[in-house]
C-alpha cells in the first residue's frame, strides 16, 4: 500500500487550490525573523505555483508551547510546515543584522531555542523549602567547595539568614546579586560569630558566595512525542520549510540558535538530507521543487460494505482528494 500512495512524487496529479499550512514559532510573536523573512499567504502561493487569490490558503501559527499541547494529526491535517526564528517576544540586544537574544546566563546569548531555559535568582523568603534548595557555596575569595547551605533563623530569632552546614549563620546582602564568569551569585555576610553576636563584640566579618538561589525557567523546546510526529510527517514526504536562522548555508544545524541538547535540535539534525525539507533560501530559488511537495494530494480511503453493492456506484474509482478517492472493500 506504501508504494501505491506514498512512492515519492506520484501523488501530484495537478495543482492544489487549498493549503493549510503550520507555522511554528519560538514564541507567540509572528512576524519577519533574523533574516528578514516572514511567511506569507503570497509565498505560500508563490512556492505552490499560482496567485495568492486564486488559492485558499491558511495560515496555523503558534508557538512551540502550544505545539505541544496539542493532538493533531499532521499528516492529515497539513500541507507544509514552517519552523520559523521570530525573537521579537525574547529579550533581545542590538539592532540590525547584530540584533541577538540576551539572557541573565550569557552563554545563552543568541539561541532561540532552548531546552531550558534562562537563569532566575529566587527571592530569599520564598527559598529555602528544602535542605538543598541551594546549589553550591564558596567562602568568599576562595573557591574551596563548601557543601550546600539551607535558609533558617538563628537561635535569637532573627530571620532572613542563611544557615551554612558548618555551622554559621549568613545575612543576604541584597545589593550583592552578580553575574561572575556566567554564573549567577548571590553573596551572603557572617557579621559576627554566635558569641560575638551575642555580646556585640565586633569582628571581621566572612562572606559566602556561590550559584544561590538560582533556578531555572523552563525552555521553549518540544517534546519527545512531538519530535517523533514531525519525523513523520517528513517520512511522508509532505514539505518542511526552516528558517535561514536556524540552518547554515552548507544545511547544518547552527547550534549559536538551537540549543544542541533540545529535541528540537535533533529534528533539524535527521532531517536536513531530506529532498522535502528547505530552507526559506533553498524554496525561493526557481526550480528548488517545493511545488512538487506542496502540491501533493492527501489521500482519501473510503470503506465500504460489499453487502450493499449498490453504495458503490457513486463512487469513480481510484484518486486522490484532488478529486477521486481510493476504494477499499471491508470482507
Amino acid at each position: 500500500m506504501q508504494y501505491i500512495i506514498d512512492y515519492s512524487n506520484q501523488r501530484r496529479i495537478q495543482t492544489k487550490d487549498h493549503f493549510r499550512v503550520l507555522e511554528i514559532q519560538p514564541t507567540d510573536a509572528v512576524a519577519a525573523d533574523m533574516k528578514g523573512f516572514r511567511l506569507t499567504k503570497e509565498k505560500i502561493a508563490a512556492w505552490a505555483g499560482m496567485s495568492a487569490d486564486a488559492a485558499d490558503i491558511t495560515i496555523d501559527s503558534m508557538s512551540t508551547a502550544e505545539f505541544i499541547g496539542k493532538v493533531e494529526d499532521l499528516n492529515k491535517d497539513y500541507d507544509m510546515i514552517y519552523v520559523g526564528a521570530c525573537i521579537d517576544y525574547l529579550n533581545t540586544e542590538g539592532s540590525g543584522s547584530s540584533r541577538h537574544t540576551a539572557y541573565n546566563d550569557t552563554r545563552m546569548n543568541g539561541l532561540i531555542y532552548t531546552h531550558t531555559g534562562d537563569y532566575i535568582t529566587g527571592n530569599l523568603c520564598i527559598s529555602g523549602m528544602m535542605d538543598v534548595d541551594y546549589g553550591g557555596a564558596y567562602l568568599f575569595r576562595d573557591n574551596t567547595p563548601r557543601p550546600y547551605a539551607r535558609y533558617a533563623d538563628d537561635n535569637w530569632g532573627h530571620e532572613g539568614l542563611l544557615l551554612h552546614n558548618n555551622g554559621g549563620i549568613y545575612t543576604a546582602l541584597r545589593n550583592r546579586t552578580k553575574l561572575e564568569n556566567d554564573v549567577l551569585r548571590q553573596y551572603f555576610k557572617k557579621p559576627y560569630t554566635q558569641t560575638q553576636y551575642a555580646y556585640g563584640i565586633g569582628a571581621s566579618p566572612k562572606e559566602l558566595t556561590g550559584d544561590l538561589l538560582s533556578f531555572r525557567y523552563s525552555g521553549n523546546d518540544i517534546t519527545k512525542t512531538k519530535l517523533k510526529d514531525l519525523l513523520e510527517y517528513v517520512s511522508a514526504n509532505y514539505p518542511v520549510v526552516v528558517s535561514d536562522a536556524l540552518y547554515h548555508t552548507d544545511k547544518s544545524v547552527n547550534q549559536e540558535a538551537v540549543d544542541n541538547t533540545s529535541y528540537l535540535y535533533q529534528f533539524l539534525e535527521q532531517i536536513k538530507g531530506n529532498q522535502n525539507v528547505f530552507t526559506v533560501s533553498q524554496a525561493e530559488n526557481v526550480g528548488s521543487g517545493i511545488g512538487d511537495y506542496l502540491n501533493i494530494p492527501k489521500p482519501q480511503i473510503l470503506y465500504f460494505d460489499i453487502s450493499a453493492p449498490e453504495t458503490l456506484s457513486s463512487y469513480d474509482g481510484i484518486g486522490t482528494a484532488s478529486g477521486q478517492v481510493f476504494q477499499t472493500f471491508l470482507r
